[in-house]
């Protein structure tokens, strides 16, 4: 029950995880290979909507950021800070999942 994942900008297949780059907006995931992802970057329009690849480390690094500010938050007396930190992990946390659901799951 595999379904074929092609990049989003050039429609070609992507056959390994290591050429999936899964990038976008608020759970508005798009796969594209790593070739083209990496164009889209250095190009004109990559300067201005730069959206960071959901399947990076970057991405675990800032989950596990935010569940540690989440934490200490109430310590710190900062009303608010667990709350909105908890808030931006879970996102991370909804985006990552969604993303190996859609994509990565059917990529060798």
């Amino acid at each position: 029950m595999s379904k074929t994942i092609v990049c989003g900008n050039c429609h070609q297949q992507i056959k390994k995880n290591d050429d999936l780059v899964t990038s976008g907006g608020l759970l508005k995931l798009e796969p594209f290979c790593s070739k083209c992802y990496a164009t889209k970057e250095k190009s004109f329009v990559g300067l201005f909507f730069n959206e960071q690849p959901v399947n990076s480390i970057g991405n675990i690094v800032f989950m596990v950021f935010m569940i540690g500010m989440a934490s200490i938050a109430p310590f710190l007396d900062w009303a608010w800070g667990s709350l909105l930190f908890g808030l931006l992990a879970l996102i991370t946390i909804i985006e990552r999942v969604y993303s190996y659901c859609v994509y990565e799951r059917h990529v060798n």
